[in-house]
């Protein structure tokens, strides 16, 4: 019965602050529509996984790799393969991501100077950037992306997220900067192809993120259009912080969006791109289970640095005051892209940007009066 009335009484307190709050400070939603004057340009990030030198690989990792004869099953079954003058096909068959140290994935991996990004507000590349997808090692670049950025705390995130009048600019990709020749496909079946992640130029890129998948020897022509939400920080419901704000007031230091807070609790800002290695992680969605309001839920198996990271988390990295949201879809795609170099296949991004009045909900009857600051999420 002791702990029965513990849980009611529990229970009825917080209701009570809820309800409490819920008059107090009564919010007010409303729809409106603005013209932006200037359109804050995402970042893009672009994986694949055929980002090594096929030939090159199956010289260091032999017993990974197996000769196919060219026969004529074989060229009916693998057209692709059998292009071109080859008698046969070197495929590795197996993917040890586990032999993939750092020295090698460098020694095998080309770099950004491959990777061709037009437009003036995209000519911050980072990269080769790996992480693990779908259990498969990928090869990631990642352009206008100022997510742990030095430069950015020190002079201003204006030096990533861009914002300009802009109806379209151009994305254009190489896939693999070796001889693609067919003998050195990864499947004789595939032609090469990988994804394009469309998001914040203030995240880390997630595998949740907008994206599609972008085959090489074609041009895409990708629409977005932009909307917005300003929500209220404490004591109202939604509970964010206006991470500008705070930045300002910080003297332009300190994190300037909820991941990057995040990264920063865990001592990971920067690391990302120093260590060549992104991982996916959502660190509010993990700490918020062990965490009841400003109490840790004692557990035997979260350590002393967990739980201190997660109170970190937890007490300061809420969601964003203002937040943005872009809808994108692929018009449509032409059939075919060739590079000047035969030997490099390429693929090309069009990304036409809808400059209507941009639709905005807000939070009545106050909310803080955030500048638009580039943030696509």
């Amino acid at each position: 019965m002791s702990i029965l009335a513990c849980c009611l009484t529990g229970f009825g307190l917080q209701t009570a602050e809820f309800l409490d709050n819920f008059y107090k400070y009564p919010v007010v939603v409303s729809l409106d529509y603005q013209s932006l004057k200037e359109f804050p340009m995402p970042a893009y990030t672009y994986c694949s996984k055929y980002w090594y030198d096929f030939k090159k690989y199956c010289q260091d990792f032999p017993d990974n790799c197996e000769t196919f004869e060219h026969t004529e099953n074989f060229c009916n079954s693998y057209p692709l393969a059998c292009q071109g003058n080859a008698t046969h096909s070197i495929v590795p068959m197996t993917f040890p991501n586990e032999e993939f140290h750092k020295e090698i994935l460098r020694k095998l991996a080309y770099n950004s100077s491959t990777v061709f990004v037009l437009g003036a507000d995209t000519k911050i590349i980072r990269g080769p950037i790996f992480t693990e997808i779908d259990g498969v090692m990928e090869c990631c670049f990642t352009c206008n992306n100022g997510f742990g950025s030095n430069g950015l705390r020190k002079t201003g995130k204006e030096n990533f997220t861009s914002s300009r009048l802009v109806s379209e600019e151009w994305l254009i990709v190489n896939f693999i900067p070796f001889d693609l020749l067919p003998e050195f496909f990864f499947k004789p079946e595939a032609a090469p192809y990988g994804t394009v992640y469309v998001h914040s130029p203030l995240l880390a890129f997630r595998t949740d993120d907008k994206s599609f998948i972008f085959k090489a020897g074609k041009t895409y022509v990708m629409s977005v259009r932009l909307s917005m939400k300003r929500l209220l920080p404490h004591p109202y419901e939604t509970d964010c912080r206006d991470y500008e704000l705070s930045w300002k007031k910080n003297n332009n230091t300190g994190p300037v969006s909820r991941e990057m807070c995040e990264s920063l609790c865990v001592n990971l800002n920067q690391s990302y791109f120093e260590r060549n290695f992104i991982a996916a992680i959502s660190m509010f969605d993990f700490c918020k289970p062990i965490m009841n309001g400003s109490e840790v839920i004692k557990k035997p198996y979260w350590s002393a640095r967990e739980i201190k990271t997660c109170k970190c988390v937890v007490n300061n990295c809420k969601k964003d005051c203002c937040v943005k949201r872009s809808a994108m879809k692929i018009a449509k795609h032409y059939n075919y892209y060739q590079s000047d170099d035969e030997r490099i296949v390429q693929a090309g991004l069009r990304v036409r940007f809808e400059k209507d009045d941009v639709p905005t909900t807000f939070l009545k009857p106050k909310y803080e009066n955030c500048k638009d600051n580039g943030v696509v999420v």
